[in-house]
Formats: C-alpha cells, structure tokens, sequence
C-alpha cells in the first residue's frame, strides 16, 4: 500500500510540475515574420529577466512564427536564441531606440523593419500574435 501511494505521489507531483502555460493563438489569421527587440540599460533588470523567461517558455511559439527575439543594451545587440548573430541587425542606435525616461523598453517590428508596437513591460505571445497579425 505504502508503495502503491509513493507511485501515486511521484506520478501526479511530475505532472504538475511539467505542465507550462498554453499561450492560445487564433489561427483564424497568420502571425507573420518579424522581431521582438527589448532594450535595456541594464540586462539584469527584473523586467528584462521576465521577458526573457517568456521568450524561453515560448521559445516553439516564436519558432514556428519566425519572431527573433532580441536583446539591446549599450554594449551589444544578442540574439535571445542563437549564440552567434548571423546578420547585421538594422535596430539603430541604442540611444535612439531607448525612450527618455525608461530602462526598460519592448519594440515589435515586422519583417521589414517597421515598428508595429512600444510598451515599457514585458509582452507576452499572444500580445505579440496580435500586433503581428
């Protein structure tokens, strides 16, 4: 008896802890190719560790839509996803990208580059699904 409840245990503790929130979509219309870049003064920001903990648990979402998250701080432009960036990206000066009073800002822009949507907190995929449309 005592075994048959440790299976139990161990069975319904695994499933609770491997499920991950199901961003829904509507796939009435498609979500089209662009970027997601977040700029920052400072990548150890606690906005920045929370969109980049959404980037990572909807990593297949951005995939199957080719969204490239980014990442742009005064030093560097970095690829969330890929170790080694495989193009020039044309996000611009930092300066120029960063809003005057913010640390911390989010810029969605299509595949040709056009800003589609700004917001000073972290964005989640179906806000992104939505601007992309």
């Amino acid at each position: 008896m005592k075994n048959l409840l440790l299976v139990f245990a161990i069975t319904f503790s695994s499933i609770l802890t491997a499920q991950e929130p199901i961003q829904v979509t509507n796939n009435d219309q498609p979500v089209h190719a662009g970027y997601v870049v977040v700029v920052t003064a400072d990548r150890n920001l606690p906005k920045v560790q929370e969109q980049y903990d959404i980037f990572e648990n909807g990593r297949k979402f951005f995939a199957e839509r080719n969204i490239q998250p980014y990442l742009v701080t005064p030093e560097s432009v970095q690829s969330f996803f890929k170790e080694n960036n495989d193009r020039l990206m044309k996000f611009g000066d930092y300066k120029k990208l960063q809003q005057a009073d913010t640390d911390f800002l989010v810029i969605v822009l299509d595949k040709k580059y056009n800003t589609k949507y700004r917001s000073e907190n972290p964005i989640t995929p179906l806000e992104i699904a939505e601007v992309m449309k």
